[in-house]
């Protein structure tokens, strides 16, 4: 960082000594060895912070890119849920205005339908056979 080689750095230890005299010299070289490693440890924490403003950056849009997905899942069920009723309301309005119970009359024709078709028989030969039963 500095440069400094070893006769430079036996002569800032010589005036070191000079001018701090030499029972403040070992404290001196204390206080300035913490001082660096307060040093090294302030920037090791402000490297944490910006990777855990970065960690937050890239989870919040994944929370944005959720809520889209979840907005737009929403938009399209409300459009469904509308042309539904705007085919009912069709319906309505085209044929089955006279009885307003059109719709109850509708299942239970479509539930005679089905119970007709489960008592028809299935096969041919099944249906002779009843036929000879009948009779």
């Amino acid at each position: 960082m500095f440069n400094l080689g070893l006769s430079e750095l036996f002569v800032l230890g010589a005036i070191a000594l000079i001018v701090i005299g030499p029972k403040q010299l070992p404290e001196l070289a204390r206080n300035i060895a913490r001082f660096i490693n307060e040093i090294k440890r302030s920037t090791i924490d402000f490297r944490k912070n910006f990777t855990e403003i970065d960690d937050l950056k890239s989870a919040a849009k994944e929370i944005t890119s959720v809520m889209r997905n979840t907005e737009n899942w929403v938009k399209d069920e409300v459009q469904n849920i509308l042309v539904e009723e705007d085919v009912e309301k069709t319906k309505l309005k085209t044929g089955h205005q006279e009885n307003p119970n059109h719709v109850t009359e509708d299942k239970e024709k479509s539930t005679e339908t089905l119970l007709k078709k489960t008592e028809e028989p299935q096969h041919e030969g099944f249906a002779k056979k009843n036929k000879k039963e009948e009779s």
